[in-house]
């Protein structure tokens, strides 16, 4: 009879050492442990989370106790929306408003400038040449 191959993690190596059988639910909750990893919730308050790698859409990511569907891709160290975000409430991150939503976010959706608007820089609209930015005045000095 052919013998099946387990992958175990670090906490179920030490039940094999003493031929104990490991419970697939167990296995299967290691594994989503890991899933934990692919994006990051920095502070308890937060309705964003940083992608720590390239998200695909149809991935699921389990954050506090949930699960997420990915539904953009996210680029690594871009926001992913961890819950239904309404057009006008503030994006928090760090534990603190970084910007508001300018339509509705579903969760596992990509956040950026196409739809929040920082309340750190000036979010410039986008024009058929690229960005329309007024530019800084500049001070000339003489260095003779």
């Amino acid at each position: 009879m052919p013998s099946a191959a387990v992958v175990l993690s670090a906490d179920n190596a030490a039940a094999a050492e003493h031929d104990e059988l490991v419970p697939e639910k167990q296995m299967q909750q290691d594994q989503d442990r890991k899933t934990t990893m692919l994006c990051l919730k920095i502070h308890e308050d937060d309705n964003i989370a940083i992608a720590t790698q390239h998200l695909s859409p149809g991935k699921r990511v389990e954050m506090g106790g949930s699960e997420i569907e990915v539904r953009d891709d996210i680029a690594p160290f871009h926001k992913m929306a961890l819950r239904r975000i309404g057009a006008n409430e503030e994006i928090i991150r760090y534990g603190v408003p970084i910007g508001r939503s300018t339509q509705d976010i579903e969760p596992g959706a990509h956040v950026h400038l196409h739809n929040m608007k920082s309340s750190y820089i000036p979010t410039y609209l986008r024009s058929t040449n690229g960005f329309d930015a007024t530019p800084c005045e500049v001070e000339e000095h003489d260095h003779r």
